[in-house]
């Protein structure tokens, strides 16, 4: 009985780390996206160079 307490209670703790792994990779891919999105900004626009809507 004691054996099989401790087997769930470790089990608990491997899923939690399980859940928690899973959020943090969530994360990272969240970071790694806005950081990609700095790495490489839109070009910068020439404003002399576009033509108003009504063109």
């Amino acid at each position: 009985m004691q054996l099989q307490q401790e087997f769930d209670a470790l089990n608990d703790v491997v899923l939690g780390q399980q859940r928690e792994l899973f959020a943090w990779r969530a994360a990272f891919a969240r970071f790694e996206t806005r950081l990609d999105n700095l790495a490489d900004p839109e070009p910068p626009r020439d404003p002399l160079a576009e033509q108003p809507p009504h063109y």
